[in-house]
């Protein structure tokens, strides 16, 4: 049995807003409870995991989709939900590049290697793909309805889905409130709910792109 009309749009609206919220708390409480001396280094851990649990949300409502009200998605949910996840994507880097340059660290890549370890350079790396990754989805959406995009699509819901897993340990090892505590569980957790809801929906990208493959 399908859910409600109205469960289903408080469902869309909670996990959108219910993990945005969690993060805020967890980036407070790592602050000792100051929001004195905020700068663009302090701030843009935040909105690096704000995207994730972003796109995390749509990856999870999209394997719910089949036991949810097919009316009940709300209005503006996917604007919405899109828009902040694409402005955290570009902000999160942007604010460090600038902070970087302004600290005289010089312009990226290379700036964002020297905030941290040279141990940790990979996992910089794997940010800095995962971005790549992520604002290439933007125009192959778009694109979607090309015949060579349809094709494709399963490798590049694939590809979404591999900088998802990428950007999960990339916070593991370089955001500073998900080493210990309550959020990394949550993080954790978060993580676990959304293998299974990758493998379905890139197998049925995957499937998809067969269908328009085999009517050609």
């Amino acid at each position: 049995m399908n859910i409600s009309k109205k469960t289903t749009q408080t469902l869309y609206w909670s996990v959108f807003i219910v993990p945005i919220l969690l993060a805020i708390i967890a980036w407070f409480d790592a602050r000792g409870g100051d929001f004195s001396n905020l700068s663009a280094f302090s701030i843009f851990p935040l909105l690096g995991i704000w995207a994730w649990l972003g796109m995390w949300g749509h990856y999870i409502l999209g394997a719910l989709a089949p036991k949810l009200h097919k009316d009940g998605k709300p209005e503006h949910y996917h604007a919405v939900s899109s828009y902040f996840v694409l402005f955290c994507i570009l902000l999160h880097p942007g604010l460090l590049a600038v902070a970087q340059y302004n600290a005289g660290a010089g312009t990226p890549p290379q700036s964002f290697y020297s905030y941290t370890s040279e141990a940790l350079a990979w996992a910089v790396m794997l940010g800095s793909v995962s971005l790549v990754t992520f604002l290439s989805f933007e125009y192959f959406n778009r694109a979607k309805h090309k015949p060579k995009i349809k094709k494709a699509w399963g490798f590049i819901g694939l590809s979404q889905a591999l900088a998802m897993s990428a950007i999960f340990v990339h916070a593991l090892k370089l955001g500073q409130h998900l080493q210990t505590g309550w959020f990394y569980a949550f993080w954790l957790m978060c993580g676990i709910a959304l293998l299974p809801a990758m493998i379905m929906l890139v197998r049925n990208d995957f499937e998809k792109a067969k269908q328009v493959t085999t009517t050609k």
